[in-house]
């Protein structure tokens, strides 16, 4: 709770630390002082819509060594590299994540817990589905693989239900920019190959569509909790991927 404030004009910046499986969130609104107000708050002309895993939800990012296991309390989605880079690029940041999902198979092989059978939710335990039309990212940036890849995974099941997603998203978003992601990842065969299968469906993909590019992260060795990037690596992996989303844009 704020409170001895100057009396002059604050700016007040609300932030979700927590993945969906956490609970949900309702924002009831303000209490301020007798005789104060709140003033129409400053509206950021584009969106960046995130959608991903643990890596893009900041699992573990505060954790103390890649040996801590996860908690609530290490997960920080505003020290993730997906809201850091959106506030660099001074754009909203909307994240869609969760960790272990996949696109075709979530980790381990579990068919079940995909991204593709979640994406319209708005809430835990609801049969409400998301307004698209109310809010049109000027670009979406998927992340999603690296679960996929920690099983046995058929190739072609991933690639058409890849591409199927990708076909949905622009339907949701005619004129956004399309960012496919591979990474992050130690350095290694199984990267490689996932490297190579996002790349083949992003080619495809733009065979008939424009607005849609691929980018890895360089590889390295994660410090976080149970294997994940920490904040320090969050922030080096946004600082590789702001350049390259600025390349495509007029930002």
């Amino acid at each position: 709770m704020a409170k001895n404030l100057p009396n002059r004009k604050h700016r007040l910046e609300i932030s979700r630390r927590t993945e969906w499986h956490g609970g949900n969130t309702t924002f009831e609104g303000f209490i301020i002082d007798a005789g104060k107000k709140l003033l129409p708050a400053v509206k950021r002309k584009r969106t960046i819509e995130f959608i991903g895993n643990s890596y893009t939800c900041g699992y573990g990012n505060e954790g103390k060594s890649r040996e801590e296991h996860f908690t609530y309390s290490t997960e920080n989605n505003y020290g993730s590299y997906g809201a850091i880079a959106a506030r660099a690029l001074q754009a909203n940041y909307v994240g869609i994540c969760r960790s272990g999902i996949g696109m075709y198979q979530g980790y381990g092989g579990d068919t079940t817990f995909a991204m593709p059978d979640f994406y319209d939710g708005v809430i835990n335990n609801s049969k409400s589905v998301w307004n698209y039309a109310a809010l049109q990212p000027a670009m979406v940036v998927i992340d999603l693989g690296g679960n996929d890849f920690s099983a046995q995974l058929d190739s072609v099941k991933f690639a058409t239900t890849y591409l199927k997603f990708l076909a949905r998203v622009r339907t949701n978003y005619p004129t956004a920019k399309i960012v496919c992601i591979a990474g992050p990842s130690g350095s290694g065969d199984k990267f490689t190959i996932q490297q190579k299968y996002v790349r083949a469906i992003v080619d495809s993909f733009q065979k008939n569509n424009k607005w849609v590019y691929y980018f890895d992260f360089s590889p390295f060795d994660m410090n976080g909790s149970d294997w994940h990037p920490n904040v320090a690596e969050h922030k080096r992996m946004a600082d590789e991927l702001i350049p390259f989303l600025k390349k495509i844009t007029d930002w």
